[in-house]
């Protein structure tokens, strides 16, 4: 199988891994990227601001490669679902559902006036 390879492609090696596992891997991920812009704000150097992009690049990784874990995990509950012959149980919508949370999420961040421009005094902290 042939595909574009991009850098948050999700690592197909890992789609076993346990849902513990890859949380911590994004948790190390992030400490990654935390480390990186630190090093990066201190010092604005192109090697630096390559490591840190690398870093958030490598979260977007970790990310992609557990929704791609949640999809075949909601795959395998639907095959459970269909093979079950006593009662009719729906299978979970994996697509709508995904569509679904993400406009939930544009739409909160949209009154959170979060695609507006930065703050010019200085605001812009994250909400609780």
């Amino acid at each position: 199988m042939r595909f574009k390879i991009k850098a948050t492609t999700p690592c197909c090696k890992f789609i076993n891994a346990s849902k513990e596992a890859q949380i911590a891997k994004i948790r190390e991920e992030v400490a990654e990227a935390e480390q990186a812009w630190n090093t990066f704000s201190e010092t604005k150097t192109r090697d630096n601001l390559r490591k840190l992009l690398e870093e958030m690049f490598d979260i977007k990784a970790c990310v992609n490669t557990a929704i791609l874990q949640i999809r075949e995990s909601v795959e395998a509950e639907n095959r459970l679902r269909r093979a079950e012959k006593e009662k009719f149980i729906a299978p979970l919508n994996y697509f709508g559902t995904k569509e679904m949370a993400k406009l939930q999420v544009i739409n909160k961040n949209m009154r959170r006036g979060y695609y507006v421009e930065p703050t010019k005094d200085g605001g812009g902290e994250h909400e609780d």
